[in-house]
């Protein structure tokens, strides 16, 4: 399989594809098979014929209608030659020619035509192939550079103008030569009065000057040739405009069909079930790759090269947040005074640093220190569940930049005589990573599968390697630089976030009414802090719901209420009297187009599905409601650390901590935390205090709880009372997973069967003790908390109700060993009910407790409807796109709203710089240093301190600029598709229940046989369309000049001819104009004057119909429901007006160039002849 993943071996490729198709159970590759019919490959023998002929079936077009113009060209000429040539003719035939024999003679036009006009053309023709071909070559597979010779073309316009050209200037000729002679000598002048121009200038021009209206007689006279001419002008100028309109649409859809759109790629995640609080992905926020791979730099230490960051907290940027290892950890250290009593001293310790400052301490039988602390328990018990963690190679070396970038000695601040050197502090890293190879790589082993193949000493190639594995080869390609590899990460539904670069969004398939039809369409959920679009602040405000409202309505999905709610105090988000949710909705033009929507059209009766979990009943599966499931925080509310802190902060914390910001438990004891809105990193299998083995004694509530050594802990934030605003930043302890708790009224189900000992494997004397209980049953009506009555719709106060821990590891380990797991999780691959509970292949025979599938979603306010309403449209094209509120989004998907806050690495006082190259303690270092932060300063601090700034990672604004921690999809400005090249996180294929076990041979879900897969489900790489839009913009302007120039060629030649008619008419008048004095100006004023203007009119009325004509064509594609950006270019207008003008004005002044240029007496004697 290796093999095959490199695509080296084609044997091996072939055997492992075999393999993929013969297997019951989908294997887990990035190779994914289709046959032909179904590949992109197939476009080379599909699109690339469609495409080449239908540009093809363009130009023969194009060449056609000018072979067509120019033997009606032809024709013209040969008619204007023989009356031009009429005494000459007339001689010929007094002398005995036939009109045959004369006719032959106006055959040298064709053979002019044949012999220099063809032959030019074909080979210009063959000169450009390549500029044509290279319209294609960017799109399909075609030979570049090749040069064929087609004789073909050459026969065919041989035929056209040789064979057709002769059979019409024959019979055109014969045809006139034919007549009588006297026929042919008469002087022809086909005078005329125009009715129209006659009223025009008894009305209008009634008061008019003199030489206006001698102007109108001379039009009026030869109103057929102005007829004639005008209407060649107007037909030219429609096929100008429509020529021009190409590009101009093109350039308009290049403008505008992305107009409004800011991000470059767009990723679409799998979406978790919405009645499980762990399958919402975990958010990282970093600052993306490019300023990383910028920053890193090399040097030489110990005759090795060195890569490392100038900024040293750059090294896990990519997983700092969501890595298996903690941020703090508690403490407790024993030291005798001088009474030789034990006291204890409780303190807050840097992780990473403790690690470094005891690396030669022993170890107890319980505790671990040094990198056996951070590989064997951390992984064992952050990471064993796999929900919400990731890991690079850069959480490793954070170590090294914590070593790197100190002042002092960081392993004895005593030691005078050992001096801290670069070199010094390179040998104690790699002293420090040593064990690493032998313990750490077998915990990563596991997570990243096999690292068996690799023979390297080395525990970063050996980690690399795996990754190399993990990954298909064009991401391995990505990762090549020092740089990537820090920082290419694998996990598990672990999610990227750039701030004001990416927008986390949560994408849903409704189905609705619509103009009284039932119609399926996505609405996509963007939060006010979005950059993925620019909306006008007027949409903005009709389409964003601020948080305080949210909340609001969340309650309003749990129970009907008697206020309406609205936004700006005008749209009504809630109608009380209706009980109905109205959402605003921003389509785009395209949606709004498909779907009709405009801003007095609702969308009715909205509805929507998603997974969710049903639990095994007497009365068959019944969806498990959403806050049937509850977090329990009472052992931390009850700890003594939590007691220590003021009545200040303990105020805050106790109402206002992350947890509390829901309204199903804001009313509830401080105890409870809504789950859905809790970190999914945040949770640990290790058990934290001393008293977690009495969590089923009735004296449960009132004990006081004491955190562990070593206890893990993280920065934690309070919130004011609408939630909707950060007060202060605290430290608290990582929330338990035995403390999930799922309560269930017993009424509705089968004790045994959900309780579910028969898989627990432990012996009935041991259960006889409840602190190895995973449950407990027969809880009191009363002793329930509030929200799961209400989720469970239960009023009988008689009612009791079994409690599940689901993910507690008592179901298969005694107590002591929960206690004690660490790195064992992964060996003795303990199990939890939730995981047997979802098990589709129960081994006894037994249905499944709870099962995963799509339902339609039901909200606790079983009346409540939900309608939308347009507020305005998103200036856009590219999809049928229908924008919403994410918060609202979200409750009508009955998601949580929930934010994660995001915050940075405040390791190192950066005040305390000293700069490279500086001098300390008699030392110059190649690198930064600093004292790092001390942790008293951080565990309470309000929001305008320095040090809470420091914490955060967007200052400006936080809980503004927090994403909602439930999201399914994700837009990206950044061109690089990162979600593809900076790392991979893996879900089950088939069910993802919220938990994925490691084990020793790989992973297993539930379902035993269900193998990981990428959390991206479809990416849509919008960079690469907007570069296809480019490239087929460029194609259209090419078509279209292409029709321009054979327009402009056409129309000129057939504007020149019918010019030269209009002044052969007028030419004797122009000359007994000239003859009488006057001037060239006037002349041409009384002979053209009129019939510029009408020309002008014409040009102006043709131009107007065209675009007319255009756009009802496009408003009718628009009403079937496909809208094309379109708009009126000024310089279409200036563009056509030019041609026009050059064509008519040129071939007038070219046909009375005679008559302006030379003298009466010899244009009287020439027209006489």
């Amino acid at each position: 399989m290796f093999n095959a993943y490199q695509l080296n071996d084609v044997s091996k490729l072939y055997d492992f594809i075999k393999y993929q198709k013969d297997q019951k159970n989908k294997v887990y590759s990035w190779i994914n098979i289709k046959d032909f019919d179904h590949s992109i490959f197939r476009f080379n023998w599909t699109i690339a014929p469609l495409a080449i002929n239908s540009y093809k079936t363009a130009t023969l077009i194009a060449a056609l209608v000018v072979s067509l113009i120019a033997i009606i060209a032809l024709v013209i000429c040969i008619r204007k030659t023989i009356y031009f040539n009429a005494k000459q003719i007339g001689i010929l035939k007094a002398l005995g020619s036939s009109p045959l024999q004369i006719s032959i003679s106006y055959l040298a036009y064709v053979l002019v035509i044949i012999l220099t006009s063809v032959p030019l053309g074909w080979i210009i023709g063959l000169s450009t192939q390549s500029v044509f071909v290279k319209l294609f070559v960017n799109y399909f597979s075609i030979p570049l550079y090749s040069f064929t010779i087609e004789p073909f073309s050459l026969l065919i316009s041989l035929l056209i103008f040789g064979v057709f050209g002769i059979i019409v200037s024959l019979l055109t000729a014969i045809i006139i030569t034919k007549q009588q002679l006297s026929e042919i000598l008469a002087v022809k002048q086909n005078w005329s009065s125009s009715k129209f121009i006659n009223r025009l200038k008894r009305t209008w021009f009634k008061k008019a000057k003199f030489t206006t209206k001698f102007s109108l007689t001379l039009a009026s006279s030869g109103k057929k040739n102005i007829f004639l001419l005008v209407t060649v002008v107007g037909i030219s100028t429609m096929f100008i405009s429509a020529g021009l309109a190409i590009p101009s649409i093109a350039f308009t859809i290049k403008n505008t069909y992305y107009k409004s759109i800011k991000y470059a790629n767009e990723y679409n995640y799998a979406k978790g079930v919405s009645n499980s609080p762990l399958t919402k992905p975990t958010i990282n926020y970093w600052n993306g790759q490019k300023q990383l791979d910028e920053s890193i730099l090399s040097t030489n230490l110990n005759n090795e090269e060195l890569f490392y960051y100038k900024d040293p907290t750059a090294y896990a940027s990519s997983s700092y947040d969501v890595n298996p290892f903690p941020k703090y950890l508690y403490k407790v250290e024993k030291f005798k005074n001088n009474k030789n009593q034990d006291l204890i001293n409780k303190k807050i310790a840097w992780t990473l640093l403790e690690l470094i400052q005891n690396k030669d301490q022993s170890t107890s039988s319980n505790h671990t220190n040094g990198l056996d602390l951070l590989f064997t328990e951390m992984f064992g018990n952050n990471l064993y569940n796999v929900v919400g963690n990731q890991f690079s190679i850069g959480v490793i070396d954070q170590i090294l930049g914590i070593i790197l970038n100190s002042k002092n000695n960081l392993i004895n601040e005593n030691d005078k005589t050992t001096k801290w050197t670069d070199e010094q502090k390179d040998l104690i890293f790699k002293e420090l990573t040593n064990n690493f190879t032998k313990t750490g790589t077998t915990a990563i082993s596991i997570l990243v599968n096999d690292l068996s193949q690799s023979n390297s000493a080395d525990w970063k190639t050996k980690i690399f390697d795996a990754i190399l594995k993990a990954t298909p080869p064009y991401v391995s390609a990505y990762i090549q630089q020092p740089s990537r590899k820090e920082q290419f990460s694998i996990g598990y539904n672990v999610q990227h976030y750039i701030p004001n670069h990416e927008t986390l969004t949560t994408v849903s398939d409704i189905n609705a009414n619509i103009n009284q039809k039932n119609t399926n369409l996505v609405l996509t959920g963007i939060a006010n802090n979005q950059s993925a679009f620019i909306i006008n602040q007027k949409n903005a405000n009709n389409l964003f719901v601020d948080y305080k409202k949210l909340l609001a309505l969340q309650e309003v999905f749990l129970e009907k209420k008697n206020t309406d709610i609205k936004l700006n105090d005008q749209f009504v988000l809630y109608d009380s009297k209706t009980n109905t949710i109205n959402v605003p909705v921003l389509p785009n033009k395209q949606a709004n187009a498909f779907y009709r929507l405009n801003n007095n059209t609702n969308i009715l009766d909205i509805s929507t599905s998603s997974k969710q979990f049903f639990i095994d009943t007497k009365n068959g599966y019944v969806n498990i409601p959403k806050h049937a499931w509850i977090y329990d925080d009472l052992n931390f509310v009850n700890s003594k650390y939590y007691k220590s802190l003021t009545d200040q902060q303990k105020q805050l914390i106790s109402k206002n901590r992350t947890g509390r910001n829901s309204k199903a438990v804001v009313n509830e004891d401080i105890r409870w935390l809504d789950p859905y809105n809790l970190d999914n990193n945040k949770f640990t299998l290790k058990l934290l205090y001393e008293q977690d083995k009495y969590d089923n004694d009735s004296s449960y509530d009132k004990k006081d709880w004491d955190l562990l050594n070593n206890s893990y802990l993280f920065d934690d934030f309070t919130y004011n009372n609408d939630f909707d605003d950060l007060i202060s930043s605290y430290i608290r302890p990582y929330y338990e997973y035995k403390n999930i708790l799922l309560y269930i009224p017993q009424s509705l189900i089968n004790l045994d069967h959900i309780i579910h000992q028969i898989g627990s494997k432990k012996s009935k004397d041991l259960l006889k003790n409840d602190s190895e209980w995973w449950y407990k049953k027969d809880i009191e009506y009363n002793k329930v908390p509030k929200s799961v009555l209400k989720a469970w719709n239960i009023t009988n106060n008689n009612e009791k109700f079994l409690m599940i821990r689901p993910y507690d590891l008592r179901y298969t380990l005694p107590i002591e060993n929960v206690y004690k797991s660490g790195l064992s999780n992964l060996t003795a691959k303990p199990e939890y009910w939730m995981y047997q509970a979802t098990k589709t292949n129960n081994t006894n025979g037994l249905n499944a407790v709870i099962i995963q599938k799509d339902a339609k979603v039901k909200y606790q306010n079983k009346d409540l409807k939900i309608t939308a309403k347009p507020i305005g449209i998103l200036d856009s094209y590219n999809q049928q796109l229908i924008l919403v509120d994410q918060g609202l989004m979200n409750l009508v998907l009955n998601l949580s709203i929930g934010k994660k806050i995001g915050i940075k690495d405040n390791f190192y006082n950066k005040e305390t710089i000293i700069k490279a190259g500086e001098k300390y303690n008699n030392i110059v270092s190649r690198f930064d240093r600093y004292d790092y932060n001390q942790i008293n300063n951080y565990i309470d601090k309000t929001n305008n301190s320095k040090e809470f700034n420091n914490l955060l990672f967007s200052t400006n604004k936080p809980f503004y600029q927090a994403q909602f921690l439930w999201h399914n999809s994700k837009y990206s400005n950044i061109e690089e598709a990162l979600d593809l090249t900076s790392g991979i996180s893996f879900i089950p294929d088939n069910a993802y229940n919220g938990f994925y076990i490691l084990n020793g041979n790989g992973a297993s879900s539930a379902s035993g046989s269900d193998d990981m897969i990428s959390s991206i489900r479809y990416q849509n790489l919008l960079a690469t369309s907007k570069t296809l839009i480019n490239q087929i913009t460029f194609i259209a302007i090419s078509i279209g000049m292409l029709l321009i120039i054979t327009v402009i060629t056409t129309s000129a030649l057939l504007v020149m001819l019918i010019s030269d008619i209009y002044v052969t008419q007028y030419q004797q008048f122009m000359i007994l104009m000239k003859a009488l004095g006057y001037s060239n100006y006037k002349i041409s004023k009384y002979a053209f004057g009129t019939a510029i203007v009408f020309s002008l009119i014409i040009w102006a009325l043709s131009t107007a119909i065209t675009w007319i004509l255009i756009t009802l064509i496009i408003q009718i594609i628009t009403s079937l429901g496909f809208a094309i950006p379109y708009g009126f270019s000024i310089w279409t207008l200036i563009v056509s007006f030019i041609i026009v003008a050059i064509s008519f004005i040129g071939s007038l002044i070219v046909s009375s160039n005679k008559i302006r240029t030379q003298k009466p007496a010899s244009l009287l004697t020439v027209s006489n002849e």
